[in-house]
């Protein structure tokens, strides 16, 4: 059955005032943690920053996008880029796969550390900004599913190149990325086309920019799975031919 404030909240994200309603939210909502059942884990998620996943019924999000099924057509690393609280790194590793998940918001990454204990899983976290080049920015202080970079030569947070994670940690059997537009960065790089391309690495990415299925390598085979997740080096992985 589905779960009526989630019906009530995707009515309202509908509507012309959604965007100033949730501006309003995020500004007077208390901050408190939430805790669901998703795939039969335990997951917390942020009353305030979260309500895009909270109010949702376990069933809507499970069946969110077709990169969550690819998780049980192999074992192996994943790389969880823009985790967020960590729906796809707690998924990922309670199926065994070792999870490095990367995100620039320490209090999603703290509700991500919470879910993985309360499951008995291992997830490695990184609270940095996962990156083609060297930066620093500023670190968002809520774990707004929306967080973006925000580029400072100030700034607390130092990014982490791909090339600097790839040193540290196992190379990816699957790289997903949902970083808020910073996606951009990455079909632009000539090293990192060369980085993913070379090791085969499936890479599941979402954008919401036009321009970016524009960009995408001609000379490379990605899939569209729908309006804004595109898939690259992932024969093998996905539900059916598209």
């Amino acid at each position: 059955m589905s779960n009526p404030l989630s019906s009530l909240a995707e009515a309202v994200r509908a509507t012309s005032g959604g965007a100033r309603l949730a501006r309003a939210w995020h500004r007077y909502a208390p901050s408190f943690r939430v805790r669901r059942k998703v795939y039969g884990l335990t997951m917390y998620f942020d009353f305030r920053d979260n309500a895009v996943w909270w109010t949702r019924d376990a069933k809507t999000l499970e069946e969110a996008d077709e990169s969550w099924e690819m998780l049980t057509r192999f074992k192996g690393t994943v790389w969880d880029v823009g985790s967020n609280v960590g729906i796809f790194a707690l998924r990922a590793a309670s199926l065994g796969h070792k999870v490095i998940a990367f995100d620039i918001s320490k209090r999603a990454l703290d509700l991500l550390a919470s879910g993985a204990r309360a499951n008995g899983l291992t997830v490695t976290t990184v609270n940095r900004a996962f990156s083609t080049r060297s930066f620093r920015y500023d670190e968002p202080g809520t774990s707004d599913t929306e967080n973006a970079i925000r580029e400072s030569p100030t700034g607390t947070g130092q990014s982490i190149t791909f090339v600097e994670a790839a040193k540290q940690f196992e190379p990816p059997n699957l790289l997903k990325m949902d970083i808020e537009g910073a996606e951009m960065d990455f079909i632009k790089s000539i090293e990192f086309k060369e980085w993913i391309m070379k090791g085969r690495i499936p890479w599941i990415v979402e954008s919401h920019s036009p321009e970016f299925e524009t960009m995408l390598w001609k000379d490379c085979k990605f899939v569209r799975f729908d309006n804004n997740h595109f898939g690259l080096n992932v024969e093998g992985l996905t539900r059916k031919s598209h």
